[in-house]
């Protein structure tokens, strides 16, 4: 892989100190509108505990929203494609917006690879949208494209709670037949495994470096204001993207009993008690939050 560090124009460094995954979401969706138009930028951000799926993904296919809630880890729906990631603060989140003229995917992962390059770090590509070390994923990746701007947004496991990470990856169970987008599960590790003197500040600042010798960091609102933001986190929390977006499916409780889902709510259940009538068209997440409880 190429040990490029330095982009032929150094890109703007911006980085969030919030840490509601929604927010920097939103921050994504916004800017990408304008991206195509505006100097590349390089978007660092953290996370407290979190699941982030997929644009096209069935959130209960990848992971278990109401035991997510109970243990204070949050669910949020990205605008791009791919696969389920978990969040915390010992992994660092960036964001490459580029025009598509200018952008490359081979481009940005040698960017990456490059930087850690610096400590030692050998990254692979792990199938089309990871870096790997010796086979086990430290990277993920995704990306969309709008009008004629790109963003490539990612992952970097540097010192998270992998325990949880596996734990809150856990689907609910039974069988699920959808075309929602499938998650590929691979063995992940951490950077400070393999090279304990890192940590998520060297590696963000390390980022930085992508800015040019001299980098001005700069913060998310002085690029959006912060009520745009808000508007927009508001809809990506909501109900409408979060759980009816989700590909219609037919899920098969380990018991045999088949449920059938359509925009987020249940559409049939067979065979079905006379308790269980009264949830048909209503959320699927509300019926599993019961049986929680």
């Amino acid at each position: 892989m190429s040990n490029t560090v330095m982009p032929d124009i150094p890109l703007k460094i911006v980085v969030s100190p919030v840490r509601d995954p929604h927010w920097n979401l939103a921050w994504e969706d916004v800017w990408l509108d304008t991206a195509s138009t505006a100097p590349p930028i390089c978007y660092l951000w953290r996370s407290r505990p979190a699941v982030i799926i997929g644009k096209n993904q069935n959130p209960w296919r990848e992971c278990h929203p109401a035991a997510l809630a109970r243990r204070g880890i949050m669910l949020a729906r990205r605008i791009s494609g791919g696969g389920a990631v978990y969040h915390d603060e010992g992994n660092l989140n960036y964001a490459f917006f580029m025009p598509r003229t200018q952008y490359t995917a081979d481009t940005v992962f040698g960017w990456i690879a490059g930087l850690l390059a610096r400590w030692g770090v050998p990254t692979e590509r792990l199938h089309r949208t990871g870096l790997a070390v010796a086979g086990r994923k430290i990277s993920g990746n995704a990306f969309c494209y709008r009008r004629n701007a790109v963003l490539h947004h990612g992952t970097l496991l540097v010192a998270a709670d992998l325990s949880a990470l596996r734990a809150a990856l856990q689907p609910v169970p039974g069988d699920w037949d959808t075309r929602a987008t499938a998650s590929i599960r691979s063995p992940v590790m951490n950077l400070i495994e393999r090279w304990p003197h890192l940590t998520v500040d060297t590696v963000e600042q390390a980022f930085y470096g992508l800015g040019g010798p001299a980098p001005q960091i700069q913060v998310p609102t002085d690029w959006v204001p912060a009520e745009t933001i808000e508007g927009r986190a508001a809809v990506l929390r909501g109900d409408k993207w979060q759980w009816a977006t989700t590909p219609p499916a037919t899920w098969t409780r380990p018991t045999g009993q088949r449920v059938r889902i359509e925009k987020g709510c249940i559409k049939t259940i067979n065979p079905i008690s006379p308790p269980e009538r009264t949830w048909v068209g209503r959320p699927l997440a509300a019926w599993l939050e019961a049986e929680q409880e």
